[in-house]
């Protein structure tokens, strides 16, 4: 009989209303974890701020009810954690402590418990004091000057971006962390403090843009070549203009995300609509790059004007007979559960509800051949639970702690972009040694954004590069020698890339049958969608990325009438968001590959598993990918994009912007009256949440007057002390606040790193923290930069290696500095 990978482990989960920590909870439990939430007697918030969102990221969870702010209340949860294996909470710096569940006050209780924190800043440092709203962070960090300045012509400042891109980011790190921890644990005998935050939530969507900022601010020298390997092609120039995606409106008022990001798929894309005659034209030649931006705006408008002839559904039997063509309808969330190539994947269950009925709901995670995940039922009422554990947790015999912890795990890594590529980093980042395999070209990632190699500087952040001709006999030996001393092997392209390769799992797994092989796949291992290419835009469409931003726009009536001109400059702009497709998506590879490590450590057992961009997208959306009788509709954004109410918006300042969050009624009576407008609690309108609601174009016009009283941080500096979650916007990118922001370096947030090619570069910090064996941090790699090193550590001579150059069936990096 198979068994879910954590199994036998208890976790208690201390959330107050964190979203991320209950995330992180339901990803334990779905795969085995027995997960206790601790709830105070009126239940945690998370059941009545989001319904939903309660159901799905507390599936197959208990609740114990003990009230912190009472002795009785700390003493039952001291004695809960005197059981537990593993503890999470979501709390503001320093409530554990108060409440007597911090990290010091039961590591002598328990020294085998793992203690996760997952905080919106960290715990130190001026900004440890910011409430962690989801929003408040993104504000702060820079995600919300998408459009700042009126980039996009609609109006000027921030964007409110209505994506849980922090939340989704610190659940999965936290896990990541969590899971690393138990497997040192395996070793030492010992927990250890997990801390995760908000703020790296977020740096997995960062992608190229920490980098880039650096190279345009002329912070990095330039260099000669960019890494290819011996006797490789250098990549191409530099082009003027380029059109990688696009998203046209179809006749019945639809939108539709493409990406193109190599010419054959571009020529697939005008194939299908009739127009590859202008390829023969001198300016198009090169699609999807091109001489000048009128050239490539042109080429855009020419897809535009086809889009426009027809519908969504004719041009979805034209769309999906070219396999090359990368594209995706803009999906509601509950849209995203109907997508055929999601049910085929298994990635949409049925959860029965005692109080709601059947609930259609996100599935797994991945799925895991030897260890599937188990989701056992549906969200718990409050005090719902089995015979708790009476007995304290068993001593484990001590050891050394590793080094890191994920050290002594080698993975191998075949695929390239983002997507895959990052999850794996992220691994690297808790001390696994990712070797990744490249052709003589190397990862098109070092190349197709910006100055060549800093596009791909995240995606290579501490690994090794062996170049491969994997199309010849003695190339294809090499990495079977590679794959036979590793744990793990990742795979990231197309089914049937790596059987053509010689590197698929019934290959390589008879080499080596305790591997670990994990296919990140776009759309799945197989099904009618599986060999098609997918990007980052396509898949967060799926999952309802672009109606969570703008669902107002979207609305198909608005279209009628409007030509191709007034769509691009009136509505178009609007539909811009955060892309966190490919973040989403490295998420996932990387909380999937540490659970499977983890079984491996403990079995010794390897095993097949798989992910796919669309279910971990789907996952990130989860709250609203969600589907039963009476569901209330999920909190949109304004016309204008501000935010989502009164209380949780933007607002102009005398000088910049900012955000307030101030959801509850406390926090709104608190922030009324620092605001000296007592007045405004004795309104009649404005007095509880019912009466705001129906009244908020009001309560946002009294704001407004008030906040352009002030400057933005003459705001935050008055009210974040009195515990009012109201930041000053940081009117620049998210990149930019990861180089400049001097708290990030104080506390750790960024870090430096030495890099091949750049010398020393700055880069964000630990994605998780671990107090014990702490992650590893280090600069990127080139193409082939260790394959001399590799292949010399797999026994090959000096002569061999010669040999193997002379043949062109491996190629050494000549250009590191």
């Amino acid at each position: 009989m198979t068994h879910p990978i954590l199994e036998g482990l208890t976790v208690l989960e201390f959330g107050a209303g964190s979203q991320p920590t209950a995330l992180a909870g339901v990803l334990l439990a779905d795969n085995g974890a027995r997960v206790i939430k601790v709830e105070p007697p009126e239940g945690d918030r998370l059941r009545t701020s989001s319904p939903s969102a309660f159901l799905v990221f507390n599936r197959g969870k208990e609740s114990v009810v003990a009230d912190l702010r009472t002795p009785e209340g700390r003493e039952r949860a001291r004695s809960l954690a005197a059981t537990a294996d593993v503890l999470i909470e979501g709390f503001a710096p320093g409530v554990a402590e108060e409440f007597g569940i911090g990290y010091d006050d039961l590591r002598e209780l328990n020294p085998g418990l793992v203690h996760c924190s997952i905080t919106g800043f960290g715990s130190t440092g001026p900004y440890a004091g910011l409430k962690a709203y989801e929003h408040v962070v993104q504000a702060k960090a820079g995600t919300f000057t998408l459009g700042a300045g009126g980039v996009f012509g609609y109006r000027p400042g921030p964007i409110f971006i209505n994506a849980p891109i922090a939340s989704t980011g610190a659940g999965h790190l936290a896990v990541s962390g969590i899971v690393a921890a138990l497997v040192a644990r395996e070793q030492s005998g010992r927990g250890q403090r997990v801390e995760a935050t908000l703020l790296q939530g977020i740096t997995p969507s960062d992608y190229f843009g920490t980098m880039e900022w650096q190279s345009n601010q002329g912070l990095l020298p330039t260099p000669q070549r960019a890494g290819s390997g011996s006797g490789g092609t250098k990549p191409p120039a530099t082009v003027a203009a380029s059109r990688y995606s696009y998203m046209p409106c179809t006749k019945d008022g639809r939108w539709v995300f493409f990406t193109a990001l190599l010419p054959h798929q571009a020529a697939a894309v005008l194939r299908a609509l009739g127009r590859e005659h202008i390829l023969a034209e001198p300016r198009f030649r090169d699609a999807p790059r091109f001489p000048t931006a009128e050239d490539a705006q042109a080429f855009e408008d020419e897809i535009w004007t086809a889009f426009r002839q027809r519908t969504f559904a004719e041009w979805d039997e034209r769309l999906r007979a070219e396999p090359d063509v990368a594209y995706e309808l803009a999906r509601t969330s509950e849209e995203g559960l109907d997508h055929s190539q999601v049910r085929h994947n298994g990635e949409v269950v049925l959860v029965n509800d005692p109080r709601v009925g059947i609930v259609e709901q996100v599935g797994p995670l991945a799925n895991f051949q030897a260890t599937p995940a188990r989701i056992i039922g549906s969200a718990p009422a409050v005090g719902q639970s089995r015979p708790l554990p009476a007995e304290p947790a068993a001593a484990r015999e001590s050891g050394p702690s590793p080094e890191h912890p994920l050290a002594g795990f080698t993975v191998v890594e075949f695929g390239y972009f983002y997507a895959m590529p990052f999850g794996t980093a992220l691994a690297a980042s808790l001390g696994a040694r990712v070797i990744k395999i490249e052709d003589r070209r190397g990862d098109p990632m070092r190349f197709s954004f910006g100055v060549p190699e800093t596009g791909s500087a995240k995606t290579m952040e501490g690994k090794e590069s062996i170049s491969v001709d994997l199309r010849t006999p003695e190339g294809r030996q090499v990495v079977h020698d590679l794959v036979a001393k590793a744990d793990a092997f990742v795979n990231g392209f197309r089914p049937g890339v790596a059987e053509r390769q010689g590197v698929d799992y019934e290959t390589l797994s008879k080499i080596n049958p305790k591997l670990v092989y994990l296919h990140s796949a776009g759309y799945g291992t197989e099904g009618e969608f599986a060999n098609r290419p997918i990007f980052a835009q396509c898949a967060s469409s799926v999952a309802g990325a672009v109606h969570r931003q703008a669902g107002f726009w979207l609305d198909s009536a608005l279209t009628e009438g409007m030509d191709v001109p007034e769509l691009q400059a009136v509505i178009l702009p609007r539909l811009r968001g955060y892309t966190d497709g490919d973040s989403n998506a490295a998420l996932v590879t990387c909380t999937s590959l540490v659970l499977a490590l983890y079984h491996k450590r403990r079995t010794g057992q390897g095993q097949f598993l798989s992910t796919s961009m669309l279910g971990g997208n789907l996952w990130a959306y989860a709250d609203d990918a969600v589907r039963y009788e009476g569901k209330p509709e999920a909190p949109m954004t304004d016309a204008d994009l501000h935010g989502l109410h009164a209380l949780y918006r933007l607002y102009q300042a005398a000088e910049g912007w900012v955000f307030l969050a101030a959801p509850r009624q406390q926090e709104w009576e608190t922030l009324a009256r620092a605001l000296d407008r007592s007045d405004l609690l004795e309104d009649p309108r404005f007095s509880t949440g019912e009466q705001r609601s129906a009244n908020d174009d009001a309560l946002i016009g009294e704001l407004e007057t008030v906040f352009r009283g002030r400057d933005a941080e003459e705001w935050e500096s008055d009210l974040a002390p009195r515990g009012i979650a109201c930041v000053a916007v940081f009117e620049d990118t998210n990149s930019a606040f990861t180089n400049t922001d001097p708290v990030l370096k104080e506390t750790g947030l960024v870090a430096e790193v030495d890099h091949p090619l750049f010398g020393r570069i700055l880069r964000h910090g630990l994605p998780v923290r671990l107090s014990e064996t702490p992650g590893r941090l280090a600069g990127g790699c080139l193409v082939g930069q260790h394959t001399r090193a590799v292949l010399t550590e797999l026994g090959y001579t000096a002569e061999q290696i010669a040999a193997l150059e002379a043949k062109e069936a491996v190629f050494s990096a000549t250009n590191t500095v």
